[in-house]
């Protein structure tokens, strides 16, 4: 179990993740993507050394993921490329799948 201010960072970031997870990806969601990314990354900078055993693997194993949006998304301009565009939509996935493994780990340390 979790330290009360880990769980409080901890469920402030398991809305973001539930957030993101159910949203759908279409052009006009590109301004909740970024800032629910945004203030993801935030709640996992606070959960960073707050964390330990299998709560900490996931969290930096969804660090990670959110890192290749990043990389993925870097350079998109108003006219993106194909190529662009699938690479983003796969990091997204892969983000959302992370999510799931990182939400349960969540719960378990923080019911």
């Amino acid at each position: 179990m979790a330290s009360k201010t880990t769980c409080k960072h901890v469920n402030s970031a398991r809305t973001s993740l539930e957030s993101l997870a159910h949203l759908q990806l279409n052009g006009s969601s590109a301004g909740k993507i970024k800032t629910d990314l945004t203030k993801l990354q935030s709640q996992l900078a606070k959960l960073k050394g707050q964390t330990h055993g299998a709560l900490a693997s996931q969290i930096d194993a969804l660090s990670a993921s959110l890192k290749q949006v990043e990389k993925a998304a870097l350079g998109i301009h108003s006219s993106p490329s194909a190529s662009q565009i699938t690479a983003v939509v796969a990091s997204l996935h892969a983000l959302k799948a992370q999510s799931k493994a990182t939400i349960a780990a969540m719960h378990a340390a923080c019911p």
